[in-house]
């Protein structure tokens, strides 16, 4: 039995306002739409998961968030604050140990199989992270004790986000050894966060959710 087997890990799912989300989709004039729909799609990956016994949706700002199914109002003072606020909601509403998976909201081709091939890989370390697919920021960040985020493990998210997390002491699952097919394509999904039209036509290429692809059609 795997060390993850014995962990229940909740998501945290930092959320920006509607109107602050992804502008530089400037092909994509209902890209509020398209915002939601992407974090709808990870969202659903990490419900569906095997591993994940809960996600919440850190909501900052004015959000459209009725496909979710926890949502708290964040503290409008950036990602990483938000993240806390989501990491002591956790704490607050398990009465025994958790690990704790930080998921950006821009993940459409993300699946509840891949989420759960990645909470597998490295399960030893105590932090790890998923790096962007430009390899500088993080799309997922995994704590094997979230009672630890954020006052002893920090999130580091923003620019050049990856380096930062590795600098504080997390492994970074894409640039490990031993890394086979299976573990690539896992990660691949969770690697494609979009934030310009090239990133969204590579995502569409790999696949996307139902809700990413109904928006696009609607555009």
């Amino acid at each position: 039995m795997g060390l993850d087997a014995i962990v229940e890990w909740i998501a945290v799912v930092p959320v920006k306002a509607s109107r602050d989300a992804k502008t530089r989709l400037a092909d994509h004039p209902e890209r509020s739409a398209l915002a939601r729909a992407m974090a709808q799609d990870a969202v659903t990956a990490l419900l569906d998961a095997e591993r994940i016994a809960d996600v919440v949706v850190v909501a900052d700002g004015v959000v459209d968030t009725a496909w979710a199914r926890t949502v708290i109002p964040g503290p409008g003072s950036g990602l990483n604050a938000a993240i806390g606020v989501g990491a002591q909601w956790a704490a607050n509403t398990r009465s025994s140990a958790f690990g704790l998976v930080v998921v950006t909201a821009d993940l459409p081709c993300l699946t509840a199989d891949a989420v759960d091939h990645i909470l597998a890989l490295r399960e030893e370390a105590a932090v790890r992270i998923v790096g962007d697919a430009a390899g500088t920021g993080t799309t997922m960040l995994l704590v094997r004790d979230g009672r630890t985020v954020p006052k002893i493990v920090t999130p580091k998210f923003g620019p050049h986000s990856c380096a930062a997390h590795v600098e504080a002491g997390a492994v970074n699952l894409t640039t490990e050894g031993g890394i086979d097919a299976n573990d690539q394509a896992a990660l691949l999904r969770a690697r494609r966060d979009v934030d310009t039209d090239v990133d969204l036509w590579d995502a569409i290429r790999i696949g996307v959710g139902p809700a990413t692809r109904a928006a696009l059609m609607s555009d």
